[in-house]
């Protein structure tokens, strides 16, 4: 599986966007934390992976990857 991310705290709400009116909200996350998750139900880490925000491209938050796997079952 592959989880992407915005990371940080808190959540953003936005009652317009794109020039509509919008009810959205966006949650943002700790790698740490989202992997936690994921361990708790049974996936195994492959990889993390971090960047910086491209400039003037996107929302200027970190992002980050998930690379998890579930474990192969004897069978």
């Amino acid at each position: 599986m592959l989880l992407a991310f915005h990371i940080g705290d808190g959540t953003i709400h936005l009652d317009e966007w794109w020039g509509l009116r919008v009810c959205v909200d966006f949650f943002f996350f700790r790698s740490d934390e989202v992997a936690g998750y994921l361990r708790a139900t049974g996936f195994e880490i492959e990889e993390i992976i971090e960047r910086e925000p491209y400039p003037d491209v996107e929302h200027q938050s970190r992002r980050a990857y998930i690379f998890a796997r579930r474990p192969k079952t004897s069978v």
